[in-house]
């Protein structure tokens, strides 16, 4: 759902990734730009994905160990303590997400 946000916002590359317990989606454009870091503690009406969309950054955040997200070189930390993945990401990314799974 995090990735077709990007898609439908206008991403022209957007990638996921798994490693290390953690996945990432990652994009060409910011595609929270005009939603805020709000996204990530509450749901957020989401235009885009129609007259019922909201954000997804909400759920992995309720139910992942621990979550991050870099936009501009700046990387926030939103659930828990670790960055995983986005300490040193890569600077062509507009935005970046990262969430850690935990295993079941």
């Amino acid at each position: 759902m995090i990735a077709t946000e990007a898609v439908l916002c206008g991403a022209s590359d957007v990638r996921i990734t798994n490693s290390d317990g953690w996945i990432s989606v990652s994009a060409d454009l910011d595609w929270l730009a005009d939603f805020g870091e709000a996204v990530f503690s509450q749901m957020v009406p989401f235009p885009p994905g129609g007259p019922n969309g909201i954000t997804a950054e909400i759920f992995p955040v309720i139910f992942a160990r621990a979550g991050g997200t870099s936009a501009s070189g700046d990387t926030t930390v939103v659930k828990g303590e670790s960055q995983g993945p986005l300490v040193g990401e890569r600077a062509e990314w507009a935005r970046s997400v990262a969430f850690e799974v935990a295993p079941e």
